[in-house]
Formats: C-alpha cells, structure tokens, sequence
C-alpha cells in the first residue's frame, strides 16, 4: 500500500463500499488521507429530541474535527431516528430498488410529533452547517420545518446548493376551518428558494389542504429549480368525496406564489407519482410539467392501455428510466401491445421496472429493438402463486442475454424446488450474463395447504386431520415442501450467490451484489408464522478480497415490517408454537433434531444439489 500512486489510492477509495471504506483507513496514514474523502462526503444527523439533536451535532463536530474533513462533506441529512409510518406501503413490490425510500420520512399533519418548537434549537446545526465549505446537498426528512437560520443561510451564501425536502409542507395552506387560507410568509420564502431541487409530498389526511394546488404553482415558476417530485396525487373527485370542514372553502388560485405563471410548464427530471384516483392523472401531469424534460417517470398505480398508447405517442425521447403497473397478460392482448409500444418508443432508455400479472414469454418480443440499451431491468409478478411462465427459467435468462447483451442489473421471480439441479440451474444461468453486477429474486415456494380462503379465516385448517394425521396425502407432501423450501437462512443465501459467481466467465463483471426475497404466502394461520419465521431475506454483498473471489458477506434483507416482528418475537420469547399435531410433525420429519429440544435452534435450510 505505501508504494502505490496517489491515483491508484484516490480510485480504490472511490471504488469501496463504506464498510471497506472504513477498513481501508485503517491500513496506514497515506490510506487514511485519501479515504477520508469519501468516508465523510454524506454525514447523516438522526435525532428524537433536541438532546439527541445537539450530541448528534456535538459527535460530528468531534469527528470532523478530529480528523480535518470538514472541507470533505458534500451532504448533509436531518432525519428523524424513527421514521415515520410508510404511507404507500405495498403498492408496489420491491424489487431490491429501494422504492420506498423517498417515502419514508413523509407525515400528514394529523400525524404531526414535533420534537422541537424553537428556532434557538438548531443553533448548533447551523452553526455546523456553516462550517462546511464544499457542502452541495441537504435533505431534510424531519416534522420540523426547515428552520429559517438554516434556509436563509444556503440562499444566500449556496445558492448551487440542492435542497431535498423529503416531507414537504406549507403548513399555512391547511384549512382546519371554513374561511380563507392566509400565507405564511417565511413557508412562502421555503416554497420559492432558489435550492429547492426535490420534494416529497404525501396525502393531507383528514383535512382540506391546498399543498397539491401549491406545488402546481412551484412548477409553473415559483420553485425555479425544482428538478424532482415524489408526489401521492388525489384527484378532484376524491377530494370532493373526502372528508372536509363545513361551510365555504377556500378555493386556492393559480398564481398565489410569487414568481409563478399559469401558462407556464415546469421542467421536470424526474416524477414519482402514486394518484388516487383514474388512470388519466397522468395526462394531465403532462399540462403541468413538460414531458420531453422527463429522464424518470415513476407510476405507482395500473396505467390503462389507453394511456400507455398516448405516452407511446408523446415520444418521450429524453427518458431514461420508467416504472409502471399494467394488466398485460395472456386475456389482455391490448395491454401487452400497450406496453411494448410505450416501451419500444422510448429511445433512450436504460432502466425498466415492470408490475402486474407478467407473461414474461409473450413480453421478451418487445425488447428485440430495445434490449441492447437496457442496463436495469426488474420484472415484478403481481401474483402470489404465479404460473410457470412467469418465473425465472433457464430458457427466459437465455433469452434475455440474447435480447439484453448489456445487463447490469436484473430482477426476477424464481419458485424453488429443494435447491435441485433445475434450481441450481437458473442460478447457473444468471452467472452468463457478462455485464450482471446485480440481481434481485423474489423467492417464491409451493403453496403449503391450497385451502380455500374461508378456511384460512376460519382455523379449520383441523378439518384436513383426523386424530392429528393429515387424511389428504397430497396435503402431507405439500405441507413437507413447503417448509423445506421456505427455510432460508444465511448458508443457503452464500451457497446461492458462490453458485452464480462460479459461474461468471472469466473476464465478466463479477457478482457484486444478490438480494433474495423470500415471499409471504396466505395460509393457515399458524403456518403461517411458522413459515414467515423461517423465510427469511438476505442481501449478499461482495468480498473485495482478493484471494476470496466468490465470497460475500450476509446481512438479513432491510424489511423493517419482517425486522421489528422478529426482534419483537425473540425479545419476548413469542416464537410460533407447534399446537397443531401435523406442523409439529412435519417439522419432527424434516428437523428430527427439533423432537428432542427446541425446534427454533434446530431448524436450518438444505444445501443446493452439487453444493459442498
């Protein structure tokens, strides 16, 4: 390490994770120098309370100051420690893409938990802020609105600066009561900065808010920088039927802000829209904001084949990325030829993320123009137990090397059979993909016990058993598969990832990171926690060692809803129980260890066919 290059050192610096960013510091002084400058270019400040706030503040400074990087930090994030409730949650299946993110700090006012009142209170956030030379971004993600020793200060001495306000809102615009809506004038100054670069807005639950008509006028020229929204739209007829204040309201008028103009279009890069509301929201986004600027479009609700053939018309030439839900399988021909139009009429696409009842057979002929350009694709069945030609194949993933030479990133949906060498097959397959650096799977499992519903809701999951045996013998090896194939633990998570990367060719882009997410299945209810303790998510992260090539390192997938009821399960000792006679015998037949102790330390998953 002494003798390399100043060069070298600058590039393996920028290229390392922060977990080997941290490692690398240690090696040496020279090491530590040039680390420096990306271990700190983003300093993340959590807080609770106003206590919290100053040592959080306080422990940065140290850390700053200790080792001379105040100059280094480019970006700065407030958030609270606690996020607060997802208001979207599950309307759109994660793909390993982090889509909820933008989400995650946003509440309502109904909702609000101020932690601190007074401007005096972020004086040593300010001052810490001021401190920072080369800062080019903040994100504010907490209830507390920005305070203005903070904003003033970045519009005046930064006005370069990009301010994310991951949970935007002009308090002032709230109509709690009939009769008019006075401006705040500093929430005015907020709404207008020259920083304002994105914001993320969600629904105005339980009041009349005027924030949605606001941000019209901050895309018709009041926010002049505005480049991002992450926005959760209601249109008129929802808000006619939503809950209201009695009397006359306040009808908000186009114009309001300062600086803007109704017959003007904003010039967004990127839209993250969830309406509630018809599909045709997303015309009338185009007579707010000019579409050829668009480089993303996010929509999180099933678009309809008529307004998949207008966006194929529009010819978005400038979009890059595109994310939407559609109903184009087998019955619905006009969806398919829908979405491949749209899809194909996009000439400088590289990244394509795709929701519904996917035939993925009848969909690979759309990407014969469009494949070559294709860096991220990520197909998402909508479906619990989806058919065969929905999931991943040998002959799919061939196919898509075929039509898509250029994958860097790929998710799909794979049904696991014991880990046998059909299974291994397809995580051989993946391996052949050169450029493949990434790859999500949606793990799925055989249904356990094909029940109808009403006996799901009902626990007469007993009327199957006669002196707690299993009658149905199909039942028996359903329920046996669906426990062997669920139990997913850290082993089997590195067994499927040395697996794809074995099977890398030699001068491939190497296997740089697997998400694996295993599925929920709707069953009978103690099954079915005993099937959610097991199936477990991991995320398999590289080893940049080099006499470890096809290592990696395993961290249990970041699902905070899986996470908290696991923690909250082992704290209090709450681990499913085997009350029912046939799971504790199916779980006695495949862990026979678990008949003499405790089944939760005893249950593990089965290695792959060929695995060591």
């Amino acid at each position: 390490m002494a003798s390399l290059s100043i060069d070298s050192l600058y590039h393996v610096s920028a290229y390392l994770n922060d977990r080997d960013l941290r490692n690398f510091c240690l090696v040496n002084r020279r090491c530590h120098e040039f680390s420096r400058k990306h271990l700190y270019r983003t300093i993340t400040i959590s807080f609770s309370s106003s206590e919290t706030l100053n040592s959080a503040v306080d422990q940065w400074s140290c850390i700053l100051q200790r080792t001379q990087s105040f100059q280094h930090v480019q970006h700065v994030k407030v958030l609270p420690s606690d996020p607060y409730q997802d208001p979207i949650a599950g309307v759109l299946t994660d793909c390993g893409d982090n889509w909820r993110e933008p989400w995650r700090y946003c509440w309502s006012l109904g909702r609000e938990q101020k932690t601190i009142e007074q401007d005096s209170e972020w004086q040593d956030l300010s001052c810490l802020i001021k401190k920072l030379p080369a800062l080019k971004a903040l994100t504010w993600g907490c209830s507390e609105q920005i305070p203005a020793s903070i904003l003033r200060y970045v519009n005046q001495t930064r006005p370069n600066l990009r301010l994310h306000m991951r949970n935007f809102m002009l308090r002032c615009l709230f109509q709690l009561s009939a009769g008019s809506v006075v401006l705040d004038p500093y929430e005015v100054e907020l709404a207008t900065s020259p920083c304002l670069y994105s914001l993320t807005k969600t629904y105005d639950y339980h009041h009349r808010g005027h924030n949605q008509a606001a941000i019209m006028d901050l895309l018709a020229g009041a926010a002049p920088n505005l480049q991002e929204i992450n926005m959760t739209w209601q249109d008129d007829s929802y808000l006619r039927d939503s809950q209201t204040p009695q009397g006359p309201m306040y009808r908000y008028q186009p114009g309001t802000l300062p600086g803007s103009s109704p017959s003007r279009l904003g010039r967004l890069k990127s839209l993250n829209l969830f309406a509630n509301g018809s599909s045709s929201v997303i015309r009338r986004w185009s007579s707010i904001t000019d579409f050829q600027c668009l480089e993303s479009l996010e929509v999180v609700y099933l678009m309809d084949d008529d307004t998949l053939f207008w966006l194929a018309s529009c010819r978005l030439s400038a979009l890059k990325h595109v994310s939407f839900s559609v109903d184009f399988g087998e019955s619905n021909t006009d969806g398919l030829e829908a979405a491949s139009m749209f899809i194909q009429s996009l000439d400088s696409l590289t990244s394509l993320k795709l929701k519904g009842p996917l035939n993925l057979r009848t969909l690979l002929p759309t990407f014969d123009t469009c494949g070559h350009r294709l860096r991220r694709l990520l197909l998402a069945t909508s479906e619990l137990q989806p058919g065969v030609e929905k999931l991943a194949s040998v002959d799919l993933i061939l196919a898509l090397r075929e039509r898509c030479p250029r994958l860097e990133e790929l998710a799909l949906s794979i049904m696991r059979s014991h880990g046998d060498q059909s299974e291994v097959a397809i995580y051989k397959a993946l391996g052949t993909l050169r450029y493949l650096t990434k790859i999500h799977l949606a793990v799925y499992y055989p249904q356990p016990i094909p029940l109808p519903r009403a006996y799901y809701l009902r626990n007469k999951f007993e009327d199957y058993c006669t002196n707690g045996k299993v009658t149905d013998e199909q039942i028996h090896l359903t329920l046996d598969n669906a426990i062997t194939n669920s139990a997913f633990d850290p082993t089997l998570a590195q067994s499927i990832f040395r697996t794809i990367s074995k099977s890398k060719a030699e001068f491939s882009c190497p296997l740089e990171r697997l998400s694996l997410r295993v599925q929920k299945v709707d069953t009978y209810p103690p099954l079915r926690d005993l099937l959610a303790y097991i199936g477990r998510s991991w995320v398999c992260t590289r080893n940049e060692r080099d006499d470890r090539p096809h290592e990696c390192f395993v961290s249990e997938y970041d699902d905070a809803e899986y996470k908290i009821d696991r923690e909250y399960i082992e704290v209090h000792n709450e681990y499913p129980k085997l009350k029912n006679a046939v799971i504790a015998q199916a779980i006695y037949r495949i862990w026979p260890a678990a008949e003499r102790g405790n089944w939760v330390k005893e249950w593990r998953s089965f290695p792959l066919a060929g695995s060591q």
